[in-house]
């Protein structure tokens, strides 16, 4: 598979309960990834400390202290960023490596 050996970063665009991510990296995990990240750019800190011995590594910017978090709550504009311009941004990033 794509993911056996290689490193593997999931993004979101923040975590709330992080039971999703839980789920993703533990399907993930399956594939014998080399090395699994996370990138997020916002969450509750008991949700990152829940994470983060899930992972080799997450990086957030923002992590809220707080029982109670709503991602959308963390942005100033919030709207769903369509999957073509994520992949677009990607590509023109200059750690984009193509197969």
């Amino acid at each position: 598979s794509f993911i056996n050996n290689n490193y593997i970063f999931i993004m979101d665009d923040g975590l709330a309960s992080g039971f999703t991510m839980l789920a993703a990296i533990k399907m993930i995990k399956k594939y014998n990834p080399k090395q699994l990240y996370i990138g997020i750019p916002t969450a509750p800190l008991h949700t990152v400390t829940r994470i983060q011995h899930e992972v080799d590594e997450i990086y957030c910017p923002n992590i809220r202290k707080t029982s109670w978090f709503a991602v959308a709550d963390a942005y100033k504009h919030w709207y769903d960023v369509p999957e073509s311009e994520v992949l677009e941004i990607i590509k023109n990033s200059k750690f984009y490596v193509k197969e």
